[in-house]
């Protein structure tokens, strides 16, 4: 366990947030992992030439990563037998760490990924329910097993909800804190080891989390954690896939990468839940609150620059509005904070940039304001062509569409045409209507009245389409991350 000979001078414990600058090794079996040759060393560079680098890292092979695999399974021994009275205990130690800690949770997030102080509070308010539900979740009626009738006579068949073993977890850096979490305590309130493949763009929050199991008491190999160089990423997760002791992977993450780890996981016969890329649309019907239907989807199109999964990317309005909605929706565009959009790296800024360029190219109206690196502006973007790949790409950035439709089946069509189904949002003032119309819609959320960006520790999270398979969320991960075995007893 780590021990806490250090703060911050803000309070916060030292031995759990690690610096800026700082050289962040693995962690393998409690054991923190450096090597002295320097060949998979990864250095982070914050984008700013003034700021130096954010954090150097000690990348995983294949030697590593078969060393956490190894150690994962030996751990998974003890851990699926321990009572889930002490396992809540530690997910209670967990949730006090991330509270005493919040202030340095918050600057450390917001030096790697250039998030806003909303953007922070939704990670600590969300991070800490998300290890809450899955602590209650662990004896709830998904843990718990079933006796089925039986043409036999006097037999008892028990069903019985067993842990599968070492799960591998993947999650991106764009809400670090959540999505490393989602993807570690569903499996281990379950009774599953981990093994934990942070992101090379948040290697600090990702660290925190694993420096935060070591300091709760949990076992040592319970939660192993690797980060790798990008160009080391098949070595590593084929490592992991291919192994025998690892049961089950999931993935956070975009559309590509997830279906190519689909792939892969396929060959080994392994299960993988997959939240990957969302197109999300917003359907303003013509009976709308206005004013707050274009806030309330401008706001969450623009939220953490537009780089969550969830974030709207497209606005379908009803064409007897549309006029009045746009003048609406143009009001947000020219409020300051428009000016200045900070994206991940200078690649995702060059990416937005072409997706306008090939968009204002094929006819498109794009109404942006000026920005410079590493700030980039807001977009509004208006009458994408039909059959324009950029209605099914993710935009992830702050970029928003506007199309008309004439009618409810209209904006079924047009949800369906995305081939993604993660989030979605109606609005208008007739619930009832709103409620039969998300029935209609084959995503994995519709949010009424609302934005939509929004989930909860104890809500099932996923999608459908090239959005994945699977959820996330309280009692949903326990199932997720378990698996039914028959035992039938005789008289």
């Amino acid at each position: 366990m780590a021990s806490n000979n250090g703060a911050h001078s803000n309070g916060a414990d030292a031995t759990l947030i690690p610096p800026k600058g700082a050289f962040i090794p693995l962690l393998i079996n409690g054991a923190d992992i450096k090597h002295s040759d320097t060949s998979r060393h990864w250095t982070l560079d914050t984008g700013d030439n003034n700021a130096g680098p954010s954090a150097t890292f000690q990348g995983a092979d294949a030697a590593t990563a078969l060393q956490a695999i190894e150690g994962s399974q030996k751990a998974f021994e003890t851990w699926s037998q321990t009572r889930v009275g002490e396992r809540r205990t530690l997910f209670q130690k967990l949730v006090e760490g991330i509270r005493n800690n919040k202030e340095a949770i918050g600057q450390m997030i917001k030096e790697e990924i250039h998030c806003d102080d909303h953007w922070i509070t939704i990670q600590l308010v969300v991070g800490v329910s998300v290890i809450e539900e899955a602590a209650a979740a662990m004896s709830s009626e998904a843990a718990a097993g079933q006796i089925l009738h039986s043409m036999v006579p006097g037999a008892y068949p028990l069903v019985i909800q067993e842990p599968y073993g070492a799960i591998l977890g993947m999650a991106p850096w764009n809400a670090p804190l959540i999505l490393e979490l989602r993807s570690i305590v569903g499996a281990l309130a379950a009774g599953n080891t981990v093994i934990f493949r942070g992101s090379e763009l948040s290697p600090r929050t990702h660290r925190f989390i694993a420096n935060l199991i070591r300091w709760a008491g949990f076992p040592p190999g319970v939660c192993n954690f690797l980060l790798h160089r990008p160009e080391d990423a098949v070595e590593v997760f084929e490592t992991c896939i291919s192994h025998p002791f690892v049961k089950k992977a999931n993935f956070t993450g975009s559309t590509a990468v997830g279906r190519s780890i689909a792939v892969t996981a396929a060959k080994y016969l392994k299960p993988v839940l997959l939240e990957l890329g969302g197109k999300n649309i917003s359907i303003v019907l013509e009976d709308a609150d206005i004013e707050k239907a274009a806030e309330e989807s401008w706001d969450h199109a623009m939220m953490n620059n537009g780089q969550v999964c969830m974030a709207t990317d497209t606005i379908l309005v009803h064409d007897a509005i549309i006029k009045d909605f746009t003048a609406a929706i143009r009001k947000h565009l020219d409020k300051p904070s428009s000016l200045n959009y900070r994206v991940i790296t200078d690649k995702a800024r060059q990416r937005i940039i072409q997706t306008l360029e090939e968009i204002t190219a094929a006819g498109a109206k794009v109404t942006t304001t000026t920005g410079e690196h590493p700030a980039i502006p807001a977009a509004l973007i208006e009458d994408v062509p039909a059959g324009s790949k950029h209605h099914r790409t993710e935009f992830f950035g702050p970029l928003l569409a506007v199309q008309p439709i004439s009618s409810e089946d209209d904006a079924v069509r047009l949800v369906h045409a995305t081939d993604h189904g993660l989030s979605c949002s109606i609005f208008s003032k007739d619930t009832l209507r709103a409620v039969n119309l998300g029935r209609r819609l084959d995503v994995g959320a519709v949010h009424i009245n609302a934005g939509s960006v929004h989930d909860e520790g104890n809500f099932p999270h996923g999608g459908t389409m090239n959005s994945g398979y699977g959820r996330f969320g309280g009692t949903w991960a326990v199932r997720e991350f378990t698996k039914p075995k028959m035992m039938m007893i005789y008289q």
